[in-house]
């Protein structure tokens, strides 16, 4: 029997079982949440989440695409149907995805990261290294952009 408590407090208990790898108990957790509403963000965050970090990457942009349809302006839900699509090794798809994320949020540091590397993968290297430089100049005091910078030049 799932537990009755407030959607918030479902969301952290799946979240902490999450990080702990306990993927089926995370899900059921979810499932249980997104029947009391349908339409809830973080319940569907968090249940996309899950499944991408037990490898159900289809089911994780099956979720993503739930939440973007109920948060259509957030740049985080195109970020992770793009990581999502980067990890299926559908580039061209993932940089669609990333660059409405960039629309979105601007500064949104994850999102050029990501979008350097796949527009890496596609051979774009001008707009991948494009993409790699204005992460340095969003980030510039962090190694995270010089390193996205170095992997795009170098490789």
């Amino acid at each position: 029997m799932l537990p009755v408590m407030p959607i918030e407090d479902l969301i952290l208990r799946s979240d902490r079982l999450r990080q702990e790898a306990c993927y089926d108990e995370a899900e059921a957790l979810c499932r249980h949440a997104l029947v009391q509403t349908a339409a809830h963000g973080a319940t569907l965050y968090q249940s996309a989440a899950t499944a991408f970090s037990r490898g159900e990457t289809d089911f994780a942009i099956r979720r993503f695409r739930r939440l973007r349809a109920a948060l259509p302006g957030t740049s985080t839900v195109h970020y992770n149907i793009g990581v999502c699509e980067r990890r299926k090794n559908q580039h061209e798809t993932a940089v669609r995805h990333l660059r409405r994320a960039l629309i979105i949020d601007p500064t949104a540091n994850g999102s050029l990261d990501s979008l350097a590397q796949s527009l890496q993968e596609l051979n774009q290297v001008e707009a991948a290294l494009a993409a790699a430089l204005r992460q340095c100049l969003v980030r510039p005091i962090t190694p995270g952009p010089l390193a996205t910078l170095g992997f795009v030049a170098f490789r």
